[in-house]
């Protein structure tokens, strides 16, 4: 609590503990700046702000501002989307009710039970997309995508330290007719 007051500012309150979700607050697209990232960041931000018009800011996100800042930013959004990573612990500012769109690795599935689980203690809705072939993910090669998909075959973990740290393209009509029928769900939840 002190922390985060400190953070916020001299005088400042913390939001009530179940405050209202706003019906039509921001659509956050935040991306990674190294590894694990969206290469086509630009074409999915396009295509978001597209759909859905204003209530996407014009520029890609990132967690480097300072707390006071994506706290406020959080709190006024109605859904985040984001690649995998440690900037989805910022999720816990948002509103329940809000949505948290997470873009997973490719044969990494098993990485949404993180951030799925801190979502729902924090009573916010959870979806995970996924690259479906090995062409979006940069530098994969045909021999660690057929090791990949071996290792499933086989009930064993396809998702690798090194599957882990690629940087991917995603399918900017699938996430964004995804996300849409998220935010409908949301919605009507």
């Amino acid at each position: 609590g002190r922390a985060v007051r400190l953070a916020l500012g001299a005088g400042a309150r913390l939001p009530p503990a179940t405050p209202p979700a706003p019906p039509a607050g921001w659509i956050l697209f935040a991306n990674r700046p190294a590894h694990r990232r969206v290469i086509n960041d630009r074409d999915l931000l396009a295509a978001l702000r597209a759909a859905h018009g204003a209530r996407v800011p014009a520029r890609v996100y990132d967690f480097g501002q300072p707390l006071a800042s994506t706290v406020r930013l959080l709190a006024e959004s109605s859904a985040l989307v984001s690649p995998h990573g440690a900037g989805l612990t910022n999720l816990l500012w948002m509103h329940p009710g809000a949505l948290v769109f997470e873009l997973l690795p490719f044969m990494c599935a098993r990485l949404g039970s993180f951030y799925g689980a801190m979502a729902r203690a924090a009573l916010i809705e959870h979806r995970t997309w996924q690259p479906p072939s090995a062409e979006l993910v940069d530098g994969l090669s045909e021999a660690e995508a057929a090791g990949a998909f071996a290792r499933r075959t086989r009930d064993e973990e396809p998702c690798t330290l090194e599957m882990t740290k690629r940087s991917f393209n995603v399918d900017v009509d699938d996430v964004v007719r995804e996300l849409g029928d998220a935010l409908l769900d949301a919605e009507d939840a």
